[in-house]
């Protein structure tokens, strides 16, 4: 069986995110000793953290726009955003069942890319249901190619709205 060329790409992001995660929580300490008094520093790390996360998922989905040519046209698609976001309530749900009821602290403590994958789990599922709503929803006449930049975008955006200014309130 040969792989398609988009088939290694997203392998290749995948392993890109992979070792980024895995990079981040083993410098971790060495990053937040010399970050610790200086804002703006920690705010362009967090900021270009978020960027490349959603940017690697997004090129996620535009690889599959790429490799397949029902992406985003099956009739399923049009129920995706409820799916997708029961997907999302059940894993928060689980996730803060198993903070509370299991060695969780202990076991991240140990590994903690762990925590990055749990981040790049939900960023994945948090970018398909903006771009499930935006096909929902949005201009039924843009290519799938477009539905995923509007969806990077929307992301993008969200995910700010919610790391940054939501907090403050």
């Amino acid at each position: 069986m040969q792989l398609s060329r988009w088939t290694l790409y997203q392998i290749i992001t995948v392993s890109f995110l992979l070792a980024a995660g895995y990079a981040l929580s083993y410098y971790r300490e060495d990053i937040s000793n010399q970050i610790v008094n200086n804002v703006p520093i920690t705010l362009i790390i967090s900021l270009s953290i978020i960027f490349g996360a959603v940017a690697c998922t997004s090129l996620l989905f535009y690889f599959q726009t790429k490799k397949s040519s029902t992406f985003l046209i099956h009739p399923l698609w049009k129920k995706m955003h409820v799916l997708v976001g029961i997907n999302i309530l059940v894993s928060m749900i689980l996730l803060i069942i198993l903070s509370v009821f299991s060695p969780m602290f202990e076991i991240v403590e140990r590994r903690p890319w762990i925590l990055s994958l749990l981040g790049y789990y939900f960023l994945f599922n948090f970018n398909l249901f903006i771009l499930c709503v935006l096909h929902r929803f949005g201009n039924t006449k843009s290519s799938p190619e477009k539905k995923v930049e509007y969806g990077f975008f929307g992301t993008l955006l969200s995910a700010l709205i919610i790391l940054f200014l939501l907090p403050s309130f």
